[in-house]
This record gives C-alpha cells, structure tokens and sequence, in this order.
C-alpha cells in the first residue's frame, strides 16, 4: 500500500472545469497558487472569467469585473461591483433562465457572495467548499494551504518552484504530484513523481450545477 502524500496544486481560478475539484478531493494536500502573476490578456487565462455554455447556446465568456494589473493573483482587487456585477448576472440569466438563477445553491452561492470580496483570489478560493458540496464531493481531511504563505525563492523555474512548494508543503514526507495533463507542457517528472488525470470539459461542470439547481 503506497503511504506517500498526495500534493495536487492550481491556481485559483474562476469556476473550472470537473478535473480541478476531481484533483483536490483525491489529495492530502492541495495547494492554491495565489502568488503567480495575473495573465489578464493571455488567451487561456481563467482566473477572472469562465465559458459558460446553455443547453442550446453557444459558449459565453462570463467575466468578472476586476483591475488590470501583472501582480500576483492575491492582489488582484475587484473594481466596484455596481459597474459589472447587474451584466454579470443578466448573462447567467440569458444563459440558463430566469428559474436555475432563482433556484440554484450554487448560482446564489456565486452572487450572494461577490460584493462580500475585495480580492479576486480569495473570492475564487470561497466557492470551492460550495462546489464541491454541490457536485457531492467531500474535502475531509484536505488539507488546503495557499502558496503566498509559504517561505519559498519565487525567482526559480516553474518546475523548481513547484517543487520548492511541495517540499514545504509535505513536511519532510514523501510525496506525489497530482496533476491535469495541462502540466505535460513544462513538467519533466525528474524533480518529483507526477500522476496525471485526463482533464474533463468546463462546460459541463456548468451545466451540472446550473441547470441541474443544485
């Protein structure tokens, strides 16, 4: 029987797809990477807006309202939510209805708790707990540490900075990288063990907890 940590890592981002909830719930540890530099303009960049898709529509970017800036993701400050927040929430309508707006846990969830948040991170970070509750996955015992808190060199490679970040993450234990296969790009699997797990689609994460209101 393999005794060895399960370390799964992301950044914070804005409703992903299934394989980041899948990762986190089948780790030890799962590490939020809120010290990494916003990517506002990058085309794969997540941490900000999300696509969203209906039963019969076509994918929609849904985009939260923040400040434009290459600092690290848990500086990111929202801009005054009166300027964006009532399109934001008139796109979840046309999208999913007027009823899977008034009736969905997760949606109110994702409303209700906006204008509580100054940084972008830390509003990421408090929909995990209701996600995972929604799709019927547990976060006991998880252990969730960010990675700003941790005492690291963030002038490192990605790989070696990663694996700095494990390596205070585990506590000396021995330990394994649970990743989705994104990663395959830049990990070289010398400086730890990686397990990879096949990525599933964004769109259907929101369909199950939209659509479905739970």
């Amino acid at each position: 029987m393999e005794n060895r940590l399960i370390i799964s890592a992301h950044q914070p981002n804005f409703l992903p797809n299934l394989t980041y909830f899948k990762k986190i719930v089948n780790s030890d540890i799962h590490v939020i990477l809120d010290d990494v530099d916003f990517t506002y303009k990058h085309k794969d960049s997540y941490t900000h807006r999300t696509k969203i898709k209906g039963n019969n529509s076509e994918s929609k970017w849904l985009t939260l309202g923040v400040h434009r800036s290459e600092i690290p993701i848990n500086l990111i400050e929202f801009r005054n939510h009166k300027e964006w927040l009532p399109d934001f929430r008139k796109l979840l309508i046309s999208t999913y209805g007027i009823s899977a707006v008034q009736n969905s846990y997760t949606i109110n969830a994702i409303l209700t708790r906006l204008p509580h948040y100054q940084y972008l991170s830390e509003y990421n970070e408090s929909l995990i707990e209701p996600i995972c509750g929604a799709l019927g996955l547990s976060l006991i015992p998880v252990r969730m540490i960010k990675s700003s808190e941790l005492d690291y060199d963030r002038s490192l490679k990605k790989e070696e900075k990663l694996k700095a970040v494990f390596d205070i993450a585990s506590e000396g234990n021995d330990y394994k990288y649970l990743s989705g296969t994104g990663a395959k790009n830049f990990l070289t699997g010398n400086l730890f063990d990686v397990e990879y797990i096949k990525g599933q689609r964004r769109s259907r994460l929101h369909l199950i907890i939209f659509t479905n209101c739970i």
